[in-house]
């Protein structure tokens, strides 16, 4: 299992990250997804290992019209 933790430039209402999260959920290897109550800039997105998920997470994310990018992994 892997983690990366994704940033996202806008600040989003919780309707509009239940979406995100329920996109990434959706797609093939991620296991979990949490959201930093704190902050809702970050995003933590545990995947089983597969070549190039960390680019095809950020790919979902940008098709939402968001700015994300992966600030550690």
């Amino acid at each position: 299992m892997h983690t990366i933790q994704v940033y996202l430039d806008e600040s989003l209402p919780v309707k509009k990250l239940a979406e995100v999260k329920a996109a990434i959920l959706s797609m093939p290897f991620v296991e979990n997804v949490v959201i930093n109550e704190n902050d809702n800039h970050d995003l933590m997105v545990d995947y089983d290992e597969h070549h190039g998920m960390p680019m095809d997470i950020l790919d979902t994310i940008s098709s939402k019209g968001l700015h994300p990018d992966i600030i550690s992994g």
